[in-house]
C-alpha cells in the first residue's frame, strides 16, 4: 500500500488523486499576481515576501493569513522541484494520518498544484537547531536534550515505514518564538525532499552524506538517519565531553541493514550521561531569553 502510494512513475495523476481530497482545494482560487501567488486566502511575493530557506528542492517564503492575520510558510518548487514537492506532501500525509505525530508539521494549510508550482502552505517555525548553534554555543545539557528529541522524531518518522535520508541540524526547528518556551521548545523534523519508504529500490535514496551502508554501495538504512545524526551532534563538542554522542553513533553503524536501530538503548545512554552530571530534566536550554537577539 504505501509503495503504490509513492509510486512517482507518473506524479500529476498521483496528485490528483489526492487533490481531491485536500480540504479547501479549488484551483480557481489559485492565481498568480505580479511577482507571487495569491491561494485562496494565503498571499505572498516573490520578490517582497522574506525568504526563509532555498535549496534544490524549491524556496520556503514567508506568506500571510489574510483571515487567521498570521504568517505561514510557503513551500514553492517548481518543475523538477514540483515534482519532488509532491512527493513530500505524500509522505506528510501519510505521518500526519496517524496519532504518532508529536514533533511533526502538524498545520498544513492548503496545497495547490498549479500548472508550473506546486506549492505548500505550512505553519511557520522558528530557526532550526543549525542556524541557533552557529550564533550560540550549546552546553552539554542542551545538546543531550536536543539528541533525545531528535531520537524521538526519528523513530517517529521510522514507525511509518519511511526514512528520513537527510537528517541533520538543518533539519529540526524549533516552534515559532511566539510561542510560549514550553511548545516553542518542541523541536519539529522537516525536510523530507530525501525520503522514502523502507521499500525503496533506488540506489539514490536517501542521504547526502555517506552512512555505513551507503558507503557500502547500498541504500541508506533506518540505522544510518540515527548514526549520520549523532555524529553530528559529537562533532559539536570536545572528543572527551562528547563521548556519548560517538558511542551511539558507533553502535548505530553496526546495526545490520534490515534491522530497527534500539531507540529505547540509544535513550538510556543519553539519560545516563545526563543524570551522571548532576542536570535536571527541567526543558530548559541554552537560547531561552536569547532567542529574540540571536535571530
Amino acid at each position: 500500500m504505501l509503495v503504490s502510494f509513492l509510486n512517482m512513475s507518473n506524479p500529476s495523476s498521483s496528485f490528483r488523486s489526492l487533490k481531491g481530497n485536500v480540504s479547501g482545494y479549488n484551483s480557481s482560487h489559485f492565481s498568480r499576481l505580479k511577482e507571487g501567488f495569491k491561494i485562496g486566502k494565503y498571499v505572498f511575493r516573490t520578490k517582497k515576501s522574506k525568504l526563509i530557506g532555498c535549496g534544490a528542492w524549491g524556496h520556503v517564503y514567508r506568506g500571510w493569513d489574510v483571515e487567521a492575520k498570521e504568517f505561514v510558510a510557503v513551500k514553492v518548487g517548481t518543475n523538477q522541484a514540483a515534482m519532488e514537492l509532491n512527493r513530500e506532501y505524500h509522505l506528510y500525509r501519510i505521518m500526519s494520518s496517524n496519532r504518532r505525530t508529536f514533533g511533526l508539521l502538524t498545520f498544513f494549510k492548503f496545497v495547490p498544484h498549479p500548472v508550473k508550482d506546486n506549492v505548500i502552505i505550512m505553519e511557520l517555525l522558528g530557526p532550526d537547531i543549525d542556524n541557533v548553534r552557529r550564533k550560540l554555543n550549546f552546553s552539554l545539557k542542551t545538546l543531550i536534550q536536543i539528541g533525545v528529541q531528535m531520537l524521538d522524531r526519528i523513530e517517529m518518522v521510522h514507525s511509518h515505514g519511511i526514512i528520513h535520508g537527510d537528517c541533520h541540524l538543518g533539519n529540526f526547528a524549533l516552534g515559532s518564538l511566539t510561542q510560549s518556551p514550553e511548545i516553542r521548545n518542541v523541536i519539529r523534523i522537516l525536510d523530507f525532499n530525501r525520503s522514502f519508504p523502507y521499500e525503496c529500490t533506488d540506489p539514490l535514496c536517501g542521504h547526502r552524506r555517506k552512512g555505513v551502508h551507503i558507503s557500502k554501495g547500498m541504500r541508506s538504512s533506518r540505522a544510518d538517519d540515527v548514526g549520520l545524526m549523532f555524529q553530528e551532534l559529537y562533532y559539536l563538542l570536545d572528543p572527551d565531553i562528547g563521548e556519548v554522542f560517538k558511542a551511539v553513533s558507533d553502535h548505530a553503524e553496526r546495526v545490520p541493514f534490515h534491522e530497527k536501530p534500539d531507540y529505547d538503548y540509544y535513550r538510556s545512554m543519553l539519560y545516563k550521561r545526563f543524570y551522571d552530571q548532576g542536570f535536571v530534566n527541567d526543558n530548559l536550554y541554552d537560547w531561552d531569553d536569547k532567542l529574540d537577539k540571536l535571530m
